[in-house]
């Protein structure tokens, strides 16, 4: 009966404190804003798929996450400048065409 009883607090006292740390977690949770470019330019259709996925990168971070898209040219001017922009924490994201950034890594 005395093994129940320990059992069930140490039960109670795990749960309490697993809700004091989700608790804890939403309140320090932040906003965290992320700036993306395609590097297409506005006249061509081919842009639509990186706003696209912006706007589902904005809807699934249901705020956390905000992404604000930028048009090609309007943060890095040149395709062969988007590898190092995002490395360098210029933008955190950028559409492109991958062959465009040969040399930079062996994978492309």
């Amino acid at each position: 009966m005395r093994k129940k009883v320990f059992v069930s607090v140490c039960a109670f006292i795990m749960l309490a404190v697993m809700i004091g740390f989700i608790g804890s977690t939403e309140a320090v949770a932040k906003e965290v804003s992320w700036k993306a470019q395609t590097m297409w330019a506005p006249s061509i259709t081919i842009w639509r798929a990186d706003k696209y996925y912006c706007d589902l990168v904005n809807i699934m971070g249901e705020g956390d996450l905000k992404v604000k898209f930028y048009e090609g040219g309007a943060l890095v001017t040149k395709s062969g400048e988007m590898f190092d922009s995002v490395r360098n924490n210029v933008v955190q994201m950028g559409g492109d065409w991958p062959s465009y950034w040969e040399g930079k890594n062996t994978a492309f």
